[in-house]
């Protein structure tokens, strides 16, 4: 099961299978440290285009963040799937093996992270050229079109939280860390 958010023409939007296979790779293979890691450069289910690695993604820091926390290994995460009856709709036991085997050591982490991100950013921009196109058609107001094209801007850059927050480690480097 690929995402289907949207394709544009006869093209599917930028993605990286393997990049995203990789993460998930790594966090089987070292989970508490790539798990701590991925939430420090701000990872998010919203980057996996693969709603499969999504699920997954989620459901790992949920484990691994739950108190007390779940030993995270291919028998507590096959069994974390079943009870909530997702485990078939990743693809099964199967393809969790098969992810394990990603990536050969958890050391690539941040690469991998990286294109995840970048493509992310990506689909974005695409998806938010696309939308306001349309808008540009339907005669919206300029500045509110460019308010919102800024907003998703500064949200592609994580500059700002989809909620319109900026992250606290925006706020200390910009603006605490300076004084």
């Amino acid at each position: 099961m690929t995402n289907s958010k949207g394709k544009t023409g006869d093209r599917l939007p930028p993605h990286a299978p393997e990049a995203e296979q990789g993460v998930l790779g790594c966090i089987l293979l070292s989970p508490s440290m790539c798990l701590d890691e991925l939430d420090e450069g701000g990872m998010r289910p919203a980057w996996f285009f693969d709603l499969r690695h999504a699920l997954l993604y989620e459901r790992l820091r949920g484990m691994h963040y739950r108190q007390p926390p779940v030993g995270i290994d291919l028998i507590t995460l096959p069994q974390e799937l079943r009870q909530r009856g997702e485990l078939e709709q990743i693809g099964g036991l199967g393809y969790l093996t098969e992810l394990l085997g990603t990536a050969p050591s958890a050391a690539n982490l941040r690469y991998y992270a990286d294109i995840v991100r970048e493509k992310w950013q990506l689909r974005t921009l695409l998806r938010a050229c696309i939308e306001t196109a349309q808008k540009v058609y339907e005669e919206q107001d300029p500045a509110a079109l460019l308010a919102g094209v800024q907003k998703v801007f500064l949200e592609i850059e994580g500059q700002v939280s989809p909620g319109g927050e900026r992250p606290i480690k925006t706020i200390l480097c910009e603006e605490v860390i300076p004084r």
